[in-house]
């Protein structure tokens, strides 16, 4: 559906996964570990990024990113937006795992077995998340058909691959 660049930058490898989990304390889920495989650091349709247990930039790095939520989301939390959840290790939990150009942030719903954690969004501006029982995978499926309204309409099935020589992603 989204064709794979053909030299995807910034492929985890087992010694990154292994340094990830550890760092978060839990295993994370196969669809994720194969969608990174395939494509590496990038954003869909530049417009949405997953994190990368591989990629050297804070900005878009898994355990990174997830450390630097826990002040953003007590801000949030003291400031009126009252989200549901806590973040992970929090069971259930959430995990940061994407972001949107606009600010919208994407989690894995973290409790049970990896493989069955469940995508969950919180729009920019949100009072809470909205929970899809879809896996990563799966979510990302269907918002290139347009089936669900987290992601914008006009989200195109393209897949760029980060440019490792400029920082971007």
């Amino acid at each position: 559906m989204m064709p794979a660049p053909r030299e995807p930058v910034f492929v985890p490898c087992e010694r990154d996964w292994k340094d990830a989990e550890a760092a978060l304390g839990t295993r994370l889920p196969s669809d994720y570990k194969a969608f990174l495989g395939a494509y590496g650091s990038g954003r869909v349709s530049q417009f949405l990024e997953i994190f990368n247990p591989a990629s050297p930039h804070e900005y878009n790095n898994l355990v990174a990113c997830w450390k630097k939520q826990v002040p953003i989301f007590e801000y949030i939390q003291s400031h009126g937006t009252q989200v549901s959840l806590n973040l992970h290790p929090a069971k259930p939990g959430l995990l940061p795992i994407g972001q949107t150009d606009n600010g919208d942030m994407i989690f894995f719903v973290t409790g049970g077995p990896p493989d069955d954690w469940r995508v969950a969004v919180l729009i920019s501006r949100a009072q809470d998340v909205e929970i899809f029982d879809l896996r990563l995978t799966e979510f990302l499926t269907s918002g290139l058909r347009h089936e669900i309204d987290a992601l914008p309409d006009d989200l195109e099935r393209v897949f760029d691959a980060a440019d490792a020589g400029s920082g971007s992603a």
